[in-house]
Parts: structure tokens; C-alpha cells; sequence
């Protein structure tokens, strides 16, 4: 068992002022983590990793173990879409410029959208997909659970 130790450090001065912010999060009990760099090809989202409550597997993680998750965008010219799908397959996408993360600190999520086509979730995150905008890109994934 180890402490993962994520360090996040914002460095600006503004109107003379140092506006930086320095914050660390140590994340306990932490036993196993899978990090990988990998192309992601254009054309359609591409499954990067799923969880799961009780079915363990490649590329699967168990929802109740999951404490930290980071994808990084490696590309320095083409943005990516991060896709959230729940298991009644909701989605919703995040665009990630290059050289920028996604972080994830929970598999539960909550939300919704008005209008005629409600959308709504209030349940886990079944599995996530990446989409580059354009070319194909490179990406990152760094994650930790007990």
C-alpha cells in the first residue's frame, strides 16, 4: 500500500501581484496503478478504459476501488474529446486542448440538461472514450486505486 502524492502549481503574476496557487493531495491506500501513453486514431471515439462494481478485467477497473484518474492531452496541435458514458449509455464530452489534463476524482456523477431530450445522470461512469479533433493524437492516462 502506498500514498499517491498529486501536486497541482499555478504560476502567475498579475498586475504585479503573484496570483499562484499551489495545492497537494495525498490519496491513501493506493495499490495498484496503470499508466499508459498511447496514439488514439481519427475517425471515432476510441474506448480508453471502462469500470466496473464487480467484474475485473484488461482495461476494466472496479468502481469501488478507483481513487484518482489523470488523461492528458500529449498532442501539441490537435484538441481531443474526452467521452463520459454511463451504462444506460448517457454521454457527455469534454474538449481537452493540447498539452492539457482531464481529471477524474470519483467514478459518480451527477447532473442534467433541460429541454425536450432530458438528460440526466445520477449514477457511475461505465467507461470513457477519446475522439481527436482532426489527426490522430497521442494521449496519456495515469490511474490509481486501492
Amino acid at each position: 500500500m502506498a500514498d499517491l502524492t498529486v501536486q497541482i502549481n499555478e504560476k502567475i503574476t498579475l498586475d504585479g501581484n503573484d496570483r499562484g496557487v499551489y495545492t497537494t493531495q495525498t490519496i491513501t491506500g493506493v495499490n495498484n496503478i496503470d499508466n499508459r501513453i498511447l496514439n488514439i486514431p481519427t475517425g471515432s471515439y476510441t474506448p480508453l478504459f471502462y469500470f466496473d462494481p464487480s467484474n475485473i478485467d484488461a482495461g476494466t477497473f472496479s468502481t469501488g476501488s478507483f481513487k484518482y484518474g489523470r488523461i492528458t492531452n500529449k498532442s501539441s496541435s490537435v484538441p481531443i474529446q474526452v467521452r463520459i458514458s454511463t451504462n444506460d449509455i448517457q454521454n457527455t464530452s469534454f474538449i481537452v486542448t493540447p498539452g492539457n489534463s482531464f481529471f477524474l476524482s470519483t467514478t459518480a456523477i451527477t447532473g442534467s440538461s433541460p429541454g425536450s431530450d432530458v438528460f440526466v445522470f445520477d449514477q457511475y461512469v461505465y467507461y470513457i472514450s477519446i475522439s481527436p479533433s482532426g489527426s490522430s493524437s497521442k494521449i496519456e492516462y495515469f490511474i490509481a486505486t486501492t
